[in-house]
Parts: structure tokens; sequence; C-alpha cells
């Protein structure tokens, strides 16, 4: 049974450049219902539902937007809404293949969205447009892919004035939760996930931003992996900021607590039951724990980096079962490397006077699989 679609072009006749406006739906089955109102120029949008009590609404208002929605199976919602007087060509896709997913989008000015989810009860959500009326600024582009059953992901109110931000949340597995959050400036955030019930997140300053020219990854491989980044509010002088999680086993757990720029902070782990900790509440360190790699698959370790004063370096390596680690620099100029190999050993590195005056920090390194 094919049913008919309700479609509006607001204020559409009146000028050449509405009549630049197209709608088109097809639908096939039962109890599905597209919606597409537009009002603009050069609009283009189209809903295609195969399947049963499937529900697509599309509004655009601005100019040179494009949205494509297409649902196959039963119980899918999606709704697209973009807005901008003078907007700058937004392109969505939307792609829904199995039941009750839901993919919900909201964007202003150079976005381009798409929404892909494969199985059943799969929650996706881009962005929201804020009081200011400019987020997703510059040529953003969010990407979220999510393969299997129950998986959520979200970027939520992605920049206030933002330059060229670029999110890719990728989830193949059940139940897994990616959130990039606020984000600002000249930020790349890339979550993937592959597994079950991992959980990966990215928040936000004071600000609403992650500062300077950040970069953040997480990756995690396996079942029920956890990692948090969470940036603060204050100023540093080095703004290449990195941030990096990559976790490969099971039941890991990987935290960066920033609270002042950075310049980087790395954590690797690969085994079972790892914690991994890197907490710099002042600007411009750097700290890398590595536990495991491919060819020494390490479990139950716990590591520890604390870095409250400036340009600090702290390095972190433990292969083996059921070590801990911890280094503290509360100064600044520091240099501490610590490496366990083994298993049940405790090391601990503590520093609090001035270091290497001059001493700079770089960008750690992870193993090569």
């Amino acid at each position: 049974m094919k049913k008919t679609s309700l479609i509006f072009a607001a204020l559409f006749a009146t000028s050449f450049a509405m009549a630049q406006n197209t709608a088109s739906t097809s639908q096939t089955g039962n109890s599905n219902e597209a919606t597409t109102t537009q009002a603009g120029s050069g609009l283009q949008a189209s809903s295609t539902q195969s399947g049963n009590l499937n529900e697509a609404n599309v509004s655009q208002i601005g100019r040179l937007h494009n949205s494509e929605v297409n649902q196959t199976g039963a119980s899918n919602t999606s709704t697209v809404n973009q807005t901008a007087t003078l907007g700058a060509g937004s392109v969505v896709k939307v792609d829904q293949i199995g039941d009750e997913n839901t993919a919900f989008y909201e964007g202003w000015n150079n976005s381009k969205a798409t929404q892909f989810q494969q199985g059943n009860g799969n929650f996706a959500t881009a962005g929201l447009i804020g009081d200011n009326r400019d987020d997703f600024g510059g040529g953003s582009v969010i990407t979220q892919r999510q393969v299997g059953d129950d998986n959520s992901a979200t970027a939520l109110r992605v920049g206030t004035n933002a330059d060229a931000i670029k999110i890719t949340q990728i989830q193949e597995g059940n139940g897994n939760i990616a959130e990039a959050n606020r984000i600002q400036a000249r930020n790349t955030v890339n979550q993937t996930q592959t597994g079950d019930g991992n959980k990966a997140y990215v928040f936000e300053n004071n600000d609403g931003r992650l500062v300077g020219r950040s970069t953040v990854t997480q990756t995690q491989t396996g079942d029920n992996n956890y990692a948090s980044l969470s940036s603060s509010t204050g100023t540093g002088s080095i703004l290449s900021t990195e941030y990096s999680q990559i976790q490969i086993g099971d039941d890991n757990q990987s935290r960066i607590l920033s609270f002042n720029p950075t310049l980087v902070a790395t954590t690797y782990q690969e085994g079972d039951n790892n914690t991994a900790l890197i907490d710099q509440s002042a600007a411009d360190n750097s700290a890398t724990i590595i536990q495991g790699d491919a060819l020494n698959l390490s479990n139950d370790n716990t590591a520890s980096i604390f870095q409250s004063g400036e340009l600090n370096i702290a390095n972190l390596s433990q292969f083996g079962n059921s070590n801990t680690g911890m280094i503290t620099q509360s100064s600044d100029s520091n240099l501490a490397n610590l490496t366990q190999t083994g298993n049940s050993n405790t090391a601990t590195i503590t520093q609090s006077g001035m270091g290497i005056p001059g001493l700079t920090p770089v960008g750690g390194s992870i193993p090569n699989n």
C-alpha cells in the first residue's frame, strides 16, 4: 500500500528564488508520515519510506539547503531542521535501516551532517541551534554512523562562532554511547567504538569550547570500555592541544582531565581491566600513559599522572599485570619517566621543585599495531 504524503512549500510561488524549491516524497507500506516545509531559494528535500509507521519531518528556512531522508523498516523517526536567513548551503542525509531508530538534526551555517543507522533502537542527535544562532559554524562536518542495536551518538550545541569543526562518531556493536557535547575553534573529534557496552565522552569548558586547534581521538575496541575527556576554563601559551585515548580489550577505563590548555595527553591500553587517569590543572603540560601493547597484553594495571605546574613532561609505561604507577608534579618544568615491566609492581614519582629551565613539552606517541 502506498500512502499519500503531506508536503508544504511555504512562500513557494512569490518570487523566482523561491521557485527553485523542490520536494519529493515516496512511501511504500502502511501508516507512514512525511512532512516537508520549505521557505527560501534553492532548497531541495526528498523523503523515501519503505515499511510501516515511519515518520520523516523536514523543515528548511534559508538558502541553498538540501536534505535527504531514507527509511527502511518500521517505527523509525527522522527530524531535520535547517534554519538560516543567510544559510550557506547545508547538506543533510539520513539513512535508517531497521526498526525503532531515531535521528534528530538541527543545523546552522555551513554544516554537513550524515546520520546512518543500521539496526534497531539506535538514537542519534547532531546539534541544536543556540540563542546566538551560530552553532555548527564555519565548514563543519558532522558524521554519525551506527551499526548494531541500542546505540546512542550525540554531538550537541557544537560551536559558537566556530571555524572548521569535524566530528566523526562510528559505533559498531550494541549498547554503545558516544557524545561530543559543545566544541569550538578548529577542532577535530573522532570517536570510534567497536564492540558492546562502550562509552566515550568529550565535554566542554565553561566557555563551551576546547581551546586552540584541539584534536580529540578516542578509539575503543572490545567491550565495556570507558573513555572520558573533560576540558575546563583557562588560557595557555600553546594552542596545539591534542588528546588521544585508545583502548583495545575489555573493561578498560581512561580519563583525561584538563583545566587549562594542555599540549598533549595520551593514554594507550591493550589488555583487560586497566585504569588510566591524567589530571592536568595548569597550562602547557605533556602526559603519556601506555599500559600494554600488541606483543605484551597487560591486565589489571593502574596508572595516574597529576600535574599542577606548567611545562611539565610525564611518561608512564607498564607492561605486565597488576602494576600500579603514579607521577605527581606540582611545580614547573619537571620531567618524569616511569617504566615497569613484570607483575605486581608499585612505583611513585613526586616532584615539587623547579625543574629544567626552558623545558618544552612535545607530543607523545603510541605503539603501532
